[in-house]
């Protein structure tokens, strides 16, 4: 893993300043959904475009997405 990811786990919510999250990823429909978890095959089967990973902070809700080859 590399620095990228390390920030992202330690970095604190820029809301609230906590840094207990909930991990998973970004799913769309008519809207964007966050879904608890790992991306299996039938989330992403029909989908295009670059996967999103996002976090979701346990003290305010706030989601953070992050794409993955990103530099955050």
């Amino acid at each position: 893993m590399g620095q990228s990811m390390r920030t992202r786990d330690t970095a604190p919510c820029p809301i609230c300043h906590k840094c207990d999250y909930e991990w998973g990823f970004v799913k769309e429909r008519y809207c964007l959904y966050f879904v608890r978890g790992i991306r299996s095959w039938w989330t992403g089967a029909f989908s295009s475009g670059e996967e999103l990973s996002s976090r979701s902070c346990r003290e305010c809700g706030h989601v953070a997405l992050f794409r993955e080859n990103s530099n955050s």
